[in-house]
Order: structure tokens, then C-alpha cells, then sequence
């Protein structure tokens, strides 16, 4: 499935072999839109993984968006590399603008994200206690 989904091949005859039935290709005469449209078929392909490798390292890239170097060597307003590891309260900022503006690009997936782990820990809980019944039993 897989190879359908991501492939540039004849469909058809992808389908027909996953039924078991052998099926050449030069039978296909352009029924499929792989042999029908093939470059149209490859550009919707590459697009998919380009954008499915940017939602996969979005953070990645907020991460490393820092490295321009705008500022003559300052990357950002919480880290100078310039200077020695100093922290004064004015080179740390204190508002609550970049929290808002980080949740808001995360959307809900910020907090599916974080109900899941909450989950993960209750049902972590829940099994060590069951696991610590059975052993006093």
C-alpha cells in the first residue's frame, strides 16, 4: 500500500498484483493516471514529501531558525554568542508574547500532544501499582 501511496508506477498494476493476478504494464494503455499524467503524478509526489518533511521537522526548523545572523552575531534575544554566559534581566525576556505565539503555531497538537503524555504517565502509574499488587498476593 505504501508503494501505491508514494510510488509513480503503473496503479493498475499495482491493484491487480496486490489481488494476486499478474498484469503487465503495457497493458495498462494509460488507464491509470500514473501511465497517464506521469510527470503531473511525480510533481503531486514530490510536493507531498516536501511538506510531509517540513510537518515532521517543524521544530527543527524553529530551532535552527536562530542561525541568521541579522544581528551581527546576537542569534537571538535570549542568547548573545558574543559574550562570556553573563545573564542580566534585560537580556532574558519576561513576557508571555513568545509562549502565545509558539502555542499558537503548535495549534492542537500542542495539546493532544500533552494529553496523551498524561495519559502514557497515569497508565504507567496504574500498571506499576497493579504490578506491586500481584507481587504482595
Amino acid at each position: 500500500m505504501v508503494t501505491y501511496c508514494e510510488g509513480s508506477g503503473c496503479r493498475r498494476k499495482m491493484i491487480l498484483e496486490s489481488f494476486g493476478e499478474e498484469f503487465p504494464v503495457r497493458e495498462c494503455k494509460k488507464t491509470c493516471d500514473a501511465c497517464k499524467h506521469p510527470n503531473q503524478v511525480a510533481q503531486c509526489l514530490e510536493e507531498l514529501m516536501t511538506t510531509s518533511s517540513r510537518r515532521h521537522n517543524s521544530s527543527r526548523i524553529f530551532i535552527n531558525s536562530s542561525n541568521d545572523k541579522t544581528n551581527e552575531g546576537q542569534y537571538s534575544e535570549f542568547w548573545n554568542r558574543n559574550e562570556d554566559g553573563s545573564n542580566s534581566d534585560e537580556e532574558i525576556s519576561d513576557s508571555d508574547d513568545d509562549t502565545e505565539a509558539a502555542r499558537s503555531l503548535a495549534g492542537p497538537k500542542l495539546s493532544k500532544k500533552l494529553g496523551l503524555d498524561e495519559k502514557l504517565v497515569l497508565l504507567e502509574r496504574a500498571e506499576e501499582k497493579y504490578n506491586e499488587m500481584n507481587k504482595q498476593v
